[in-house]
């Protein structure tokens, strides 16, 4: 059982999405207005009052729409082959998001993945923090069991196809919202004449995003482009409340720790997703779920002083968290049950051979308004991340990874069984009862990407998101 000073000189680095964790060898536009602008011509919202209906499938299944999806956009035009790619889906979100669906409650139920809302991890670990709490005479939370602090409150959920041939796939997450009127959301906003999906959270335990309706191919390219708006971070060269509407924001009940079930607090945590890969089907979850389905990943989260980040500054890492725009790859080796895997971090001219003092290092820093073109690639040896536009240190810049996920490995890059690495497997919960593989020799994890805000106990702010296009292999 870690002591309660190792844990609490960790929870600094343990709460948000880029959290704390040791790393090891590897290889080697337009502007908007400001976060208090009023966004022009907002349209397609979803609605935030809609009204609840119990659930019509089982837990395991995603809850379909109630309404019929905005018609298909038309097939973009024929595209020559680009550096042996082609062109196979471009949304550009000139379509309306549907209306009138309702929120469909989640019941839980999923105890196959642990890190689930209601998976073991947190039932079983809850109760040995409980005994210990008791031992040490520690005031933790006042539930009893991890069961009855879920049970403060209910989670409603809405899923929809979009696009030509629905390639994408809405995932919202609010809690209580027959109560609280809430929820995820996207809007469908236009600026001279173009349009762009604009994620609009506005607490911290909404969840919205965006990814592929089906797994992605054994080679893909993804791009889209980015304006972040107002996510965390300093503002006028304060920190004010990173982003948040005040500071009693809390990551309960799944963020606490091995030395105290005491919540810990959201608001020193905020950010939200450029894109990235991840190993199953995605939706909006708690953050300890996405840390250990991850498999590459362009993100940002915005941590108050003392900050545990690092950001190359052209010359030299600094520790810094406002606004690090993070690079990584998930290594193969299991890392911690709280925080997933080690990285492998793009600073410096690409990959490197370490995090930054086995912490995190962000290639740069992102500014409000700026839009940012962001790329990753799977062909076939390699993952390969790019992001491009202009940043705090680098100025106008391209900042691009390559990693090679068999020899590194990536984790769980195998999308088929044939292709899964040997010795790789552990059982890390074993000590809780749990008997989860890590990596079994016979398993395949599928390619799915995702961008928004997959969290629903951190994160909230406004993020623009448009031209989102796949390139295959002809």
């Amino acid at each position: 059982m870690d002591t309660v000073g190792t844990i609490m000189a960790a929870a600094m680095i343990l709460g948000g999405c880029g959290g704390g964790s040791s790393s090891i060898s590897s290889d080697a536009s337009s502007t908007v207005g400001p976060p208090t602008e009023a966004v022009p011509s907002v349209t397609g919202a979803l609605p935030v009052a809609a009204e609840a209906v119990p659930p019509t499938a089982p837990p395991s299944e995603t809850p379909h729409p109630e309404t019929t999806p905005p018609p298909p956009a038309p097939d973009p035009a024929p595209s020559a082959v680009v550096d042996g790619w082609i062109l196979k889906e471009k949304e550009t979100f000139e379509a309306p998001l549907p209306t009138g669906m309702a929120w469909t409650q989640d019941t839980y139920g999923r105890p196959e993945d642990p890190w689930d809302e209601d998976g073991d991890f947190f039932l079983k670990n809850y109760d040995k923090v409980k005994q210990f709490e008791r031992r040490e005479g520690i005031t933790g939370n006042s539930a009893e069991t991890f069961l009855e602090a879920l049970g403060t409150f209910s989670s409603f959920r809405k899923s929809f196809s979009y696009g030509k041939r629905g390639w994408l796939t809405f995932e919202l997450y609010g809690r209580d919202v027959p109560q609280t009127g809430s929820g995820g959301e996207f809007l469908i906003g236009e600026a001279d004449g173009n349009h762009y999906l604009q994620l609009n959270n506005k607490v911290h335990y909404d969840g919205a995003e965006v990814r592929s309706t089906d797994p992605l191919p054994s080679e893909y390219r993804i791009r889209l482009k980015v304006t972040p708006i107002s996510a965390g971070g300093r503002d006028g060269g304060q920190w004010r409340n990173n982003g948040y509407s005040d500071k009693n924001e809390s990551a309960g009940p799944w963020r606490f720790t091995n030395a105290s079930t005491q919540p810990l607090e959201a608001w020193k945590e905020n950010g939200f997703y450029f894109l990235t890969i991840v190993d199953t089907q995605p939706m909006p979850h708690n953050n300890v779920w996405i840390h250990h389905h991850r498999k590459v990943v362009i993100d940002s989260d915005n941590n108050v002083p003392p900050s545990w980040s690092k950001i190359w500054d052209g010359g030299k890492l600094v520790t810094e968290g406002s606004h690090p725009v993070s690079m990584l790859a998930l290594d193969g080796n299991f890392g911690s049950i709280w925080t997933g895997n080690p990285f492998h971090c793009v600073y410096n001219g690409g990959f490197q051979k370490n995090c930054g003092g086995n912490v995190h290092a962000a290639a740069d820093a992102y500014i409000n308004g700026e839009t940012y073109t962001v790329t990753i690639e799977r062909n076939k040896t390699h993952y390969v991340l790019e992001i491009s536009g202009k940043f705090r240190f680098g100025g106008e810049k391209t900042y691009r990874g390559e990693i090679d996920f068999r020899k590194t490995p990536v984790w769980h890059y195998n999308n088929t069984a044939a292709e899964a690495p040997k010795g790789r497997n552990s059982r890390p919960l074993k000590d809780l009862g749990i008997d989860w593989n890590s990596w079994p020799e016979d398993s395949a994890y599928p390619d799915y990407f995702m961008f928004g805000d997959p969290h629903i106990a951190h994160y909230e702010g406004t993020v623009r998101y448009d031209d989102v296009e796949l390139w295959v292999r002809p």
